[in-house]
C-alpha cells in the first residue's frame, strides 16, 4: 500500500486534525510520514516589521525556520507517541501547492494528506484553495481532511 505519506501542515487547528489522522493511518499500515511546510520566499515586497523597517533576508529566513520549528514540534510529538517514523521538510515557494507537490516528488511520497480549510464563496475565489490546486495538479492520491 502506501509506504510514505506527505502530510501538509501550516500549524492551524484544521491541519492539526489532518496530522493526527495521517499519523493514525500511517501507524495502521506501517508507513512513514513526511511533515511538509511551505514558507514564502524572501522578496523585496515584504511588509515592515513592528520597528517600521523591512526585514533582511537573514531575518526572514530565521523567522521561517522558527515558524517551521513551532509547526513541526506538535506534529513530531504526535508521530513519536504513535511510534511512526517521520521526517520534516521545509521548502520556500510563493505557491504552497507547488511546493507541496515538489516535496512529494523529492521525497518519493505515495499519498498526500492535507486539510481543507473549508473556505467558500468570495473568500475561496479571492484566496484560492491550496487543497483544490493540489487535487487538480497532483498525480498522487490526495486524502483531504475537514
Amino acid at each position: 500500500m502506501f509506504k510514505k505519506i506527505l502530510v501538509a501542515t501550516d500549524g492551524s487547528d484544521v491541519d492539526h486534525r489532518a496530522v493526527t489522522l495521517a499519523v493514525k493511518f500511517a501507524a495502521s499500515i506501517g508507513a512513514q510520514v513526511v511533515f511538509a511546510f511551505v514558507a514564502f520566499p524572501y522578496t523585496v515586497l515584504q511588509f515592515p516589521i513592528p520597528t517600521g523597517t523591512l526585514p533582511t533576508h537573514a531575518e526572514h529566513e530565521k523567522a521561517n525556520r522558527e515558524q517551521a520549528q513551532r509547526i513541526f514540534s506538535l506534529a513530531e510529538q504526535i508521530a513519536k507517541a504513535a511510534s511512526v517514523q517521520f521526517e520534516t521538510v521545509t521548502l520556500d515557494n510563493a505557491q504552497p501547492w507547488r511546493g507541496l507537490l515538489q516535496i512529494a516528488s523529492l521525497e518519493s511520497c505515495e499519498l498526500i494528506c492535507m486539510a481543507s480549510h473549508g473556505r467558500g464563496g468570495l473568500s475561496a475565489v479571492l484566496l484560492g484553495s491550496e487543497t483544490q490546486k493540489v487535487l487538480t495538479h497532483s498525480h498522487l492520491p490526495v486524502l483531504v481532511v475537514r
